[in-house]
């Protein structure tokens, strides 16, 4: 399928429940709608580390070769985000396949599970440990932790 660099394949506003309610939760992210607008929180204590980690997939299946733009504000740090796409299931697999190993959203869950996917780290910022030192953003490939490349974070600290 070839897509046009103009044609949009998909838009949501994420702007309340009924626009996220398809998403597949893992772990446990909190969603709140403040003026109409997608604010995502933690369900579980920090001190949890990785195990507190959670992800929000879309549920639309999207052609290779596209474009994707977000807005994204943080509101308090310490913090870290990150958008994975091209997701699929290793060996073929649907990435909701039942056949794979349950995800809750601890990271070695994802970069090398189950699952072929690329992901882009930004907003990494310190925590107390100084597991984040500094503002840069990842591009990392999986199955296995390949950093595809790294640059500067271009936001700001909160």
């Amino acid at each position: 399928m070839q897509v046009k660099l103009d044609e949009l394949l998909y838009r949501n506003p994420l702007g309340g429940e009924a626009d996220v309610r398809d998403f597949i939760r893992e772990g446990q992210p909190v969603m709140s709608f403040p003026n109409g607008v997608l604010r995502l929180a933690n369900g579980m204590a920090a001190v949890l580390g990785q195990t507190a980690n959670y992800l929000l997939w879309c549920p639309q299946k999207f052609p290779g070769d596209i474009a994707f733009s977000f807005d994204f504000q943080p509101l308090e740090e310490p913090g870290l985000a990150m958008v994975w796409f091209c997701a699929n299931g290793r060996n073929g697999r649907d990435l909701f396949d039942q056949s794979l190993a349950p995800r809750w959203g601890e990271y070695r869950q994802y970069h090398s599970g189950d699952i072929n996917a690329y992901h882009a780290s930004f907003f990494r910022r310190k925590n107390p440990v100084g597991e984040r030192d500094f503002h840069t953003c990842n591009l990392r490939k999986s199955h296995g932790f390949h950093l595809v490349c790294q640059g500067a974070d271009p936001l700001p600290d909160v």
